[in-house]
């Protein structure tokens, strides 16, 4: 059952960072995405990596699925963010919020890879995954292509297309005044 639901939320996720992605193509829809997603993008982004830590928690403790060499690798990129986005976000110390998006981008890096491995088991070499816990085994697989590593992947997409949005409103250091005065713009 926590399974199923942690796929409809993959799903969803999925689906959010291609709309998102498609309709970003034009300027409107870029405007449209920074006017109205980015003022709560930390906040979604907290909370996003609040559900993917409590969920995999949930997966190895709960469930008893044993955590990969790579799963360990995607929960340290992962688990940080649980921690820097929420202090970010109730201290309003924008300060740490960018630490987000390399490393979610790193992690979605890693993510890549693990799905490879379980659509290619022959890539994974002993020197990567445990033979006795293998990267390539599927725990789970929902709708034909959610597995417990594009759950991962999904996340932290999710976190890159937050952290794109949310962090180009006010990353402008100074505004033009006239045609040769500069302004530098407050930043928190």
């Amino acid at each position: 059952m926590f399974t199923q639901f942690a796929a409809l939320l993959t799903g969803g996720s999925l689906l959010a960072v291609v709309i998102i992605a498609i309709t970003s193509t034009s300027a409107s829809g870029r405007q449209f995405w920074l006017s109205n997603l980015a003022p709560g993008a930390l906040g979604a982004a907290a909370a996003v990596a609040i559900v993917t830590t409590g969920g995999s928690l949930y997966l190895s403790e709960v469930l008893h699925y044993r955590p990969c060499r790579l799963c360990w690798i995607q929960r340290g990129f992962a688990y940080p963010l649980a921690i820097v986005l929420p202090i970010a976000l109730l201290t309003g110390r924008k300060v740490l919020h960018p630490i987000a998006l390399p490393m979610a981008i790193l992690g979605a890096l890693v993510s890549t890879y693990h799905v490879a491995l379980e659509h290619f088991p022959t890539l994974e070499g002993s020197a990567t995954c445990d033979p006795s816990n293998p990267c390539s085994l599927i725990w789970v697989r929902h709708f034909g292509f959610i597995t417990i590593p594009v759950m991962a992947l999904a996340s932290f997409l999710l976190h890159i297309t937050l952290a794109l949005t949310g962090f180009r409103v006010g990353s402008e250091p100074t505004t033009r005044v006239g045609s040769s005065q500069t302004i530098r713009k407050e930043r928190s």
